[in-house]
């Protein structure tokens, strides 16, 4: 299998993906300790910081957009 510029773009933006949760989640457990972290988030404890939120909507927009397509012929 050749190692086509798509290949590589799909595996740099699926890695860059796959890695973006740890920011967010760093921010979290240093403002809210880490049982509140993995508790409900539902729970109403304080918010996270503004960057912070943005890169979870990030991640999860990065996540819906993630989808490979069958190649037509």
């Amino acid at each position: 299998m050749r190692y086509t510029p798509e290949l590589h773009a799909l595996t740099f933006i699926a890695t860059a993906t796959a890695l973006m949760w740890i920011p967010y989640t760093i921010a979290r457990t240093m403002t809210q300790g880490m049982m509140k972290t993995f508790a409900n988030p539902e729970a109403g404890f304080p918010g996270d910081p503004p960057w912070a939120q943005r890169a979870r909507r990030a991640h999860a927009n990065a996540i819906e957009n993630l989808t490979v397509l069958p190649r037509s012929s």
